[in-house]
């Protein structure tokens, strides 16, 4: 607390020698008792009074002291067994910063593999709580909660981990792992979630604009594309997409059409088959329903004349 006072107060003065001394007075003295206190909290601690700060010189110091501070206890001491608690905690309150600061401390050290294990694990066990929740009360929601835990990560892979590879192969292997926890279940909620925004329905009155309902079949097609049990969704979709088309219950033909486009792109034409011969069955008789109609008119007009 008394740091923190000391901070506020060099802040308040904005003078860039007496911010630089007392900064260095702090990070003496946060080395001393470096053995009593958790790194992650330092860094934290440097980070929310950069933040607070209306002054770009006293961000950029409490941003440059976090990396030397955490680079000062990497090369003094072992902080693997901190790495995950201090993940964790900047993950929950997604402080994209302060991992950023963690990532370029330990990418050029041996700590580099253990962050990238430490962030895997991470994502598996949060995107099991999401899972967990999902199932139990949130089944109508499936699409955006995972989306919304999907580009809250993505965007840390981008700004935190500079959009590295083997972060972005960590990030898809844990959500290939918690996705398929319940495969089934979930391929079934995503082909449901499709056919609710996909049909025209009086209770709902769900209505979207052509680039509304491209983002969300991207988005539960993005979630999809992790689920192994692709066979469920399949007889899932079919059956939701065999009942709009029969019903003329579909919103939008583009949109069923934009769909195949998608899963065809991701799991190959034999993948479609059924998919698209249907779609094509049904647009077949409604050609040849309004031949017919049309051919009728006509033999009508033709026989009031005669």
């Amino acid at each position: 607390e008394k740091i923190k006072e000391k901070l506020i107060k060099t802040n308040a003065q904005n003078d860039w020698n007496e911010i630089k001394d007392t900064l260095t007075l702090i990070l003496d003295f946060l080395e001393l008792i470096s053995d009593e206190i958790p790194n992650h909290k330092v860094i934290k601690m440097f980070m929310d009074e950069g933040k607070k700060s209306s002054s770009d010189k006293m961000k950029d110091l409490c941003y440059y002291y976090s990396i030397l501070f955490l680079q000062n206890a990497i090369e003094e001491r072992n902080i693997k067994d901190e790495l995950y608690p201090t993940l964790l905690d900047l993950f929950e309150s997604n402080s994209i910063k302060e991992i950023g600061v963690l990532y370029t401390c330990c990418k050029d050290s041996h700590l580099n593999s253990d962050l990238l294990k430490q962030w895997q694990k991470i994502l598996q066990e949060k995107g099991k709580e999401q899972i967990e929740t999902i199932l139990e009360t949130e089944k109508t929601h499936i699409v955006e909660n995972l989306m919304s835990f999907k580009q809250k990560s993505d965007k840390i892979i981008e700004a935190s981990f500079k959009n590295n590879s083997e972060f972005r192969m960590g990030h898809k292997k844990a959500f290939e792992y918690f996705i398929n926890i319940e495969a089934n279940k979930i391929a079934e909620y995503i082909a449901k979630y499709l056919d609710l925004h996909l049909r025209k329905s009086v209770k709902t009155k769900i209505v979207h604009t052509e680039e509304e309902m491209e983002t969300i079949i991207q988005d539960t097609l993005t979630i999809f594309k992790f689920c192994h049990a692709k066979d469920v969704f399949q007889a899932f979709y079919l059956k939701g997409l065999s009942t709009r088309l029969l019903h003329k219950r579909s919103l939008s033909n583009d949109a069923e059409k934009y769909v195949l486009l998608v899963l065809k792109r991701e799991c190959g034409e034999e993948f479609t088959q059924k998919i698209e011969g249907m779609i094509k069955d049904v647009s077949n008789s409604e050609g040849v329903m309004h031949d017919y109609v049309t051919s009728q008119e006509i033999n009508d007009k033709d026989f009031e004349i005669k």
